[in-house]
This record gives C-alpha cells, sequence and structure tokens, in this order.
C-alpha cells in the first residue's frame, strides 16, 4: 500500500518520555517512491540514511522499505546505539509484512547478544503486522541489524526504545489532520497527530456518527500517522495515547468532525501521447495529448495547465482553456506542433497548443497550477506521465515504456490509472479521439431485469453497440459483484453458462479495445434462476391402451412434452405397478424392453430438474402381450423338386417366411425321414452339410414363438446327388457343326449343346465355335479350364 505523509519530518534524536528512552525511531517517510502493494514495486535500490547507513539489497517501497529480492535476502543496519542505559534491557519494534507469499523469517540481530527471529504471516495484499522483541544485556557503541531470513519483506516503523515500564498513563493528544470542520478530498486521507508524552501506541477509531467506528474499529498503531480510503461523506475520528499502565482518559473532547469531498477534476487522466507527427511514415501529421476521463460523471477542469518537458529537462507551461467539462468516459483532445508534411490531419482537435513532445521520452504532466512540479504526486499534479528510458520523473515503479520511430503512441490500458506509468500504458497505433467521441451502453434482451428463468444453461444476449469490438460480462450474487463470472470478454452478442437456483445481477460494458463505455452500472440487471414449471402428462403411440402386441422386443414410444428433460417409464403386472420395470429415467421418447407372454400396465411420468408431471396416473395403459401366430410354409430355391445336382457340400437356400425367427431343416433317404440330418434348427434361410452320391429327400419348416408351420410336409423335394463330370480332358475334339460323338466315358452326349450342358461348357469359352476350333488336344484343355 503506497502511504503519504502529512509529516515528512524524521525526528533522529533521543526523547525521555517518562524514564523510557527513544533510541531510534524510522518510519521511512522520505522515501516516496514504489508501492508495497503490488508485485510490479519499486525495483529501486535504497541506499539508507542516517539512522540506516549501512543496507544490503534493500529497495524503495513507497514510505517503507523492501529487504531481499526474488533470489536473495537482504538488510538494514542501524547507526551506533547506547543499549546500556536503564539496565541494558531495551525493545526493537516494527511493522512487517511479506512478498505474495511469506518467504522466510525476519532475523534480528544485537551486537554481543543472541539473535531473535519473528515468524510472521501478514502478506503483501494486508496490513501489516507489528513485531515487539525485547533484549537483556545491551551495551554502548552497538547496532541493531533487521534482515530477512530469505529473500522479500517490507519493513516499516523501525523505534528502539530503553525498556521502562512508564510510571503512569499518557495523556490525551490533538490530531494535526485532518482539521476539525475541514474538508479533504476523497481517495486516501492521512490521519496525523501529535505525540503524547508516555504513549507507546494510540488508538484510532474512525465512525459516521460522534464516537462512532463503524469505519474504522479501534486500531491500535505504534507511530502518530495512519492512512486508509475513505469515499465522499461526513466523519469523526478520535485518537487515544495508550502505554502498559493504562489509556489517557477523558479523550472524547478531541474528536474532531471532516468531510471528504471529491475533486472537481478527479477521475481526469492523461489517456495517449504521440510525438512522431509530420516525421517519415507518420499517420498523423501533427503531435497530440489526449485526456480522458475515466470516471462515472463529469469533471471540471479549472485553472488547469499543461507540462511539457524532456525526460531529464525542466517543465514548461501552457494554460489550458477555462473552465473544461469532459463527461464521463469523454475525451479532450489536443494537437500540438507537426516536425513535416506527412500524415493525416487529426480529428478536429478540442485545443491546439504549441509543443514539440519528441518521441523516444519524455514527461508531460496536467496540473491545477504553474507552480514547480516537485514530484510525480506533487499536490498541483493531477496526473503526470513519464516514457522512455531518460525519464527522471514518472509515477510508480517505473516509466512508461518509450516508443521509436513515427508510427507508435504511448497510451493507457483501458483508461485504468493505477498511478504507475509503467504498469498503466503501452505502445501501439496512435488513436487519437476527440470531445465528440463516445461509445454507448447495451440493454441486455435475455434475461429480463427482475424476470426469471429455468435453472441449468443460462444465455445472455444483449443488444449490438455501434463501435464496439466486444462487450465485458460480468455476474454476481450481488450487486455489482462479479463472483459467479468476473469481467469477460466476450465477442459475440451472447454468452451461455450454466447456473444454479438463486438471486443473480449481471453487467455488461461495450468496449473497443480501447475506450468502455462509461455510466453502464445502470443497465445492471437482478434476475431469479428457478426450477421449471413442472410439464405436461403425456400419451402412448405405441403400445396403445388395450392393445395386443407379440412377445419379444417391444419398443414403447410416448409424445415428447415441452418443458420435458426426462421421462420416467414404469411397468408392472397390476395396475401402478413397477415390478416389471422399476421407474425408469429416460431421455429419449422410445426405449426397448423385452416382454413375454401376459397382461401389463405401463405409465410414462414427463420431469425437468424441477418436478414431475402431475396426475399421469389417467395415461397408464393396459395391454395384451402374446405368442405370435405360427408363420407360414416355405419352398426351396436350390435344390428344386427332382433336380440332379453334383455331389459333395450342398447349399440348401429357402424362402423367408413372414413372421419366422428360424427354419427346421430335415433331410432323409426316404420321403419324411431324417436319417441323413435329423431336425436342425437354422436362424437365416440357408444351411450347407456335405451329401454323397443318392436320393434325398429335404424339408424346412419356418417357426417362431408361436409355434411351427403346419402342413408344410407338401413342400418336400426329392433330388438326386451325382458324382460330378469328369475333366473335360476326355474330350478328344468336335465339330461345330453338329458332328456326333462329343466325349467319352462316363458322359457321351449326342448333341453338342447337350454336351456343352454337362461340361458346363458354352458357346464363346473357346471351345469349338465356328471358325475358333482348338487345333489340337493342348489347346482344348487350355480352352476348357
Amino acid at each position: 500500500m503506497k502511504r503519504i505523509y502529512f509529516l515528512l519530518a524524521v525526528t533522529l534524536t533521543i526523547t525521555m518520555i517518562n524514564a523510557q528512552t527513544t533510541l531510534l525511531s524510522e518510519d521511512f517517510s522520505s522515501i516516496t517512491t514504489g508501492n508495497n502493494t503490488t508485485t510490479s514495486g519499486s525495483s529501486t535500490s535504497w541506499n539508507g540514511n542516517a539512522n540506516f547507513p549501512t543496507v544490503v539489497a534493500a529497495y524503495q517501497a513507497g514510505g517503507s522499505v523492501k529487504l531481499g529480492s526474488g533470489s536473495a535476502s537482504g538488510s538494514i543496519t542501524s547507526k551506533s546505539l547506547d543499549l546500556s542505559t536503564d539496565g541494558g534491557d531495551f525493545k526493537v519494534e516494527f511493522d512487517v509484512k511479506g512478498w505474495t507469499t511469506v518467504e522466510g523469517t525476519i532475523l534480528v540481530d544485537v551486537t554481543g547478544l543472541s539473535q531473535q527471529s519473528y515468524t510472521y504471516s501478514a502478506v503483501m495484499a494486508g496490513s501489516f503486522e507489528h513485531v515487539s522483541l525485547t533484549f537483556t544485556g545491551g551495551s554502548a557503541n552497538s547496532t541493531v541489524k533487521i534482515s530477512t531470513s530469505d529473500k522479500r519483506a517490507f519493513i516499516d516503523n523501525v523505534v528502539v526504545v530503553t525498556n521502562v515500564v512508564p510510571s503512569a498513563p499518557p495523556s490525551c493528544t490533538t490530531f494535526i489532520s485532518p482539521e476539525n470542520e475541514g474538508e479533504i478530498f476523497t481517495g486516501n486521507v492521512t490521519f496525523s497527530w501529535n505525540a503524547a508524552a508516555g504513549a507507546t501506541s494510540y488508538k484510532l477509531i474512525i465512525g459516521t456518527f460522534s464516537g462512532g467506528q463503524d469505519v474504522l474499529q479501534e486500531t491500535l498503531i505504534s507511530g502518530t500517522t495512519y492512512t486508509m480510503p475513505l469515499a465522499i461523506g461526513t466523519y469523526y475520528a478520535n485518537v487515544t495515547p495508550t502505554n502498559s499502565e493504562g489509556d489517557a482518559e477523558n479523550c472524547e473532547d478531541n474528536e474532531i468532525e471532516f468531510t471528504v469531498i471529491e475533486q472537481e477534476w478527479l477521475g481526469i487522466v492523461i489517456n495517449e501521447i504521440y510525438g512522431g507527427g509530420g516525421n517519415t511514415n507518420a499517420p498523423w501529421k501533427n503531435d497530440f495529448i489526449e485526456l480522458y476521463n475515466n470516471s462515472s460523471s463529469p469533471k471540471i477542469l479549472t485553472g488547469a495547465y499543461i507540462r511539457q518537458a524532456s525526460g531529464t529537462g525542466n517543465f514548461n507551461a501552457t494554460a489550458l482553456p477555462s473552465p473544461i467539462t469532459i463527461p464521463a468516459g469523454g475525451y479532450y483532445l489536443i494537437q500540438a506542433d507537426t516536425s513535416g508534411n506527412v500524415g493525416s490531419d487529426l480529428p478536429t482537435p478540442d485545443f491546439t497548443i504549441s509543443l514539440n513532445l519528441g518521441v523516444g521520452s519524455g514527461k508531460i504532466a496536467l496540473t491545477t497550477d504553474n507552480a514547480t512540479i516537485t514530484s510525480a504526486t506533487g499536490a498541483n499534479v493531477i496526473d503526470l506521465v513519464g516514457w522512455g528510458t531518460t525519464a527522471n520523473m514518472y509515477e510508480g515503479s517505473g516509466p512508461a515504456p518509450g516508443v521509436s520511430g513515427n508510427i507508435t503512441s504511448i497510451s493507457r490500458t483501458n483508461g485504468i490509472d493505477t498511478n504507475d506509468n509503467a504498469a498503466d500504458f503501452k505502445t501501439g497505433t496512435p488513436i487519437p479521439t476527440n470531445s465528440s467521441a463516445s461509445l454507448d451502453c447495451t440493454t441486455f434482451i435475455s434475461p429480463e431485469d427482475n424476470g426469471e428463468v429455468n435453472v441449468g444453461d443460462v444465455t445472455f444476449s444483449w443488444n449490438a453497440v455501434t463501435g464496439a469490438t466486444g462487450y465485458k460480462l460480468k455476474i454476481g450474487t450481488a450487486s455489482g459483484n462479479d463472483d459467479i463470472l468476473s469481467e469477460t470478454l466476450i465477442s459475440g452478442t451472447t454468452y451461455t453458462m450454466s447456473l444454479a437456483i438463486g438471486t443473480y445481477y449481471a453487467n455488461v460494458t461495450p468496449t473497443n479495445g480501447d475506450i468502455d463505455a462509461k455510466n453502464c452500472e445502470d443497465n445492471e440487471i437482478e434476475f431469479e434462476v428457478v426450477n421449471p414449471p413442472a410439464p405436461d402428462c403425456t400419451t402412448f403411440i405405441y403400445p396403445t391402451n388395450n392393445a395386443t402386441i407379440n412377445a419379444g422386443d417391444i419398443t414403447f414410444s410416448w409424445n415428447a412434452v415441452a418443458g420435458a428433460t426426462a421421462y420416467i417409464l414404469k411397468i408392472g403386472t397390476f395396475s401402478g405397478g413397477n415390478d416389471v420395470l422399476p421407474a425408469t429415467p429416460i431421455t429419449e421418447t422410445s426405449t426397448v424392453v423385452p416382454l413375454a407372454v401376459g397382461t401389463y400396465y405401463a405409465n410414462v411420468t414427463p420431469t425437468n430438474s424441477g418436478t414431475d408431471a402431475e396426475n399421469c396416473e389417467d395415461s397408464e395403459i393396459l395391454f395384451t402381450v402374446v405368442n405370435p401366430p405360427a408363420p407360414d410354409c416355405t419352398t426351396f430355391i436350390y435344390p428344386t423338386n427332382n433336380t440332379t445336382i453334383n455331389a459333395g457340400n450342398v447349399t440348401f437356400s429357402w424362402n423367408a417366411a413372414t413372421g419366422a425367427t428360424g427354419y427346421k431343416l430335415i433331410i432323409g433317404s426316404t420321403s419324411g425321414d431324417d436319417d441323413v440330418l435329423p431336425e436342425t434348427q437354422v436362424l437365416e434361410t440357408t444351411y450347407t452339410t456335405p451329401l454323397a452320391v443318392g436320393t434325398y429327400y429335404a424339408n424346412v419348416t419356418p417357426t417362431n414363438d408361436g409355434g411351427d408351420a403346419e402342413n408344410c410336409e407338401d413342400k418336400e423335394i426329392e433330388f438326386e446327388v451325382v458324382t460330378p463330370p469328369e475333366s473335360a480332358g476326355e474330350i478328344i475334339g468336335w465339330d461345330a457343326n453338329g458332328v456326333t460323338g462329343y466325349g467319352s466315358s462316363p458322359f457321351a452326349p449326342t448333341t453338342l449343346a447337350e454336351h456343352l450342358t454337362v461340361t458346363g461348357l458354352t458357346r464363346g469359352s473357346g471351345l469349338g465355335t465356328s471358325g475358333g476350333l482348338p487345333q489340337m488336344l493342348g489347346e482344348e484343355l487350355l480352352h476348357h479350364h
């Protein structure tokens, strides 16, 4: 936390208080750079002072000192102290907190005494933790060394005092700042008061009513200053000195009342600086400075000045028109000089000054007067930007990045001001924006403000805004909060996420990458996520009530119902029962259930995350499951009745019979017999079995759960199995014109056609067609095969 002190003087002398001696007191108030509440704290070394002349790895941290770095410990060693007074008993007190995590302990070494250590728990984002260590046996010409055991920690308010118990409570004190009935500006307010004789610490309270502490509950402070942020309003503060003997008495009369007001110009920042105007490759003909109001209300500049200097030079001063009003989220474009005639004219400037801003490094300040600027946080400074490596004045941890060439400017990221030039600014394409530029807010299409949406996936949608390239959406459980969805950049105008039951607040802010729309808080919506209403009942498509259906795999189906996310199906053997299928949620509108012969009851109830459809008992259906009717007989495709086939593996095939789930095949050597193939259940319509030469009878009977086909005996076939013809090598020749004698035993066809039939040859196969007779036996065999 950056600390601002109204009292900058450091008391270095030894002060006697009720026989207690303060040997050293150091609040590091002379360190005005750095920031110990963010990871971008100062990396500028601190070289020590009169109280701590010897330092190792010590760095400036804005009102405190940082000991150590990310890879090494650090230390500060005091000047020579006489620790032998009061019998050599003394205390070393200081405030400490760590980095983003605690990286070790604090070690305190005193000349000639045993080292003491302190393990702290406070980290950067929190408040300092107060430490008090007691030593015995101090000697003259001693030093006190405070160091980190490993890496980084912040140290503040170091005090070394003799350990003498005060003889009485201290007296009251009075405030130095704020003044009673005075006014101060909103932001970090530093309270300071006079030291009270005998006090070892002070109890400070702040409230919105006399005697109240609703703003700051009683807080024990070791020094005489305390800084905290305060918003606009009227406050009451009181501080009570205390020591080991008790609190100062009757200090209520020293309570102060004061008012926190807003600075008229608070929120106006230097937003962009461009110094390459008119030079080679410059996109713009003139240099420019762009002001921006990043607050939610209009701001007024009265009697303000633009101050410009080189990186190491002194500031000049140019008065701005007075007054200037910049609306919330608004801009003010100041045109400066040109170095040539390259580039486009700027958008119409709001004001023109004669300044050459330079490119690589420099300083620009906006001030309330033309008095000397003593620091980046001087009382007359509204905003100050130092950029480039040579800048010797800047806000925060370092200067903004420098630019090279004439095509780049430095600008704030989304207009944000954390009082750290290094962190707040980026380089990029210059985009001059004048007072006529703006970006409107948008409004939600869904959900509606004060509306209700169903639990689950909720889609947020809003109206598109001209000029916006994205939208920053946040969702929380309280107004203005983002605990559900932290600010998220969305390129489109919709966003879907799952939400549980509860009350939510959502806000969306249009942006174009450089600026955000302002005052969009008023467009926040509040909505409720609730369970959806119960859906209506549905009706069965199949089976229907009182239907009779065949046993087996049964596909239950029903009509879809609006709002239903599932359907609870149950089947039983009695009304309302679920002994066959317990209540089962099904996400589709159909499912398959195998059922045997019997009488059944079925019911289906639509449901969603809210509840089930009501009174759906009336939609129950009654149906009967029976065996299907026996199928009809079938006929053989192969062999056919009274045919002759070759011996070997014979594949029987037959026509499929409607309703058949299988076929019973028998083969015998006499009619109706099954001595060759006993009755065999076949699921397909083919069956292969080897058969030798002989006469056979075959019959196939379709079957299903309803029984066998009846009277299929008439479909029996009789067929001959014969020896296959021998090789065509026994054929010695023939004439294509029908000469007899076309073969030898066992076949002797009397005609060419018969011969071709027996041997399986046809004309065109290369065997003796007219004009193409084989010339010898080898050629004939070749043609045959």
